[in-house]
């Protein structure tokens, strides 16, 4: 039986899979935060909508094209922007939790709320992802 070692492109492969699913989370909080029940500048299905969507997915296709192409040093410029998702995803789910106590009504906030919070735990576990310890390869 062959062992296999946790190299470079299995890291980088990784890191390549939890940021798409972190740009498909984000957009998707983008999408229903105009469903939500709470005044906003962008109506579901408006053009501010999709170009805040294509912006978004600008940014991410961006940032793996340049850590793709080999660019080391993207992956911290990467990590600023998980971090600035961080804070966004977690004043989302507040401002959710907020809203939902005051308008005593969850129906309207429900998948804002399940996409804010699986946003934050796939940007923490970018974090795990990409800046973890390698292992010691044993012989």
């Amino acid at each position: 039986m062959v062992k296999r070692k946790r190299g470079i492109c299995n890291m980088r492969y990784s890191i390549i899979v939890v940021t798409v699913i972190s740009g498909c989370l984000f957009c998707f909080i983008m999408i229903f935060s105009t469903l939500s029940p709470l005044p906003r500048g962008d109506a579901f299905n408006s053009t501010g909508m999709w170009i805040n969507v294509a912006l978004l997915l600008f940014v991410y296709i961006l940032s793996l094209v340049f850590y793709i192409a080999g660019f080391n040093w993207m992956k911290y410029v990467m990590a600023v922007f998980c971090g600035m998702g961080l804070l966004t995803f977690l004043s989302i789910v507040a401002i959710t939790l907020i809203s939902i106590a005051w308008m005593s009504s969850v129906s309207g906030f429900r998948m804002l709320l399940l996409f804010s919070i699986l946003a934050t735990l796939t940007n923490i576990s970018w974090y795990v992802v990409a800046f973890r310890k390698k292992r010691p390869s044993s012989p």
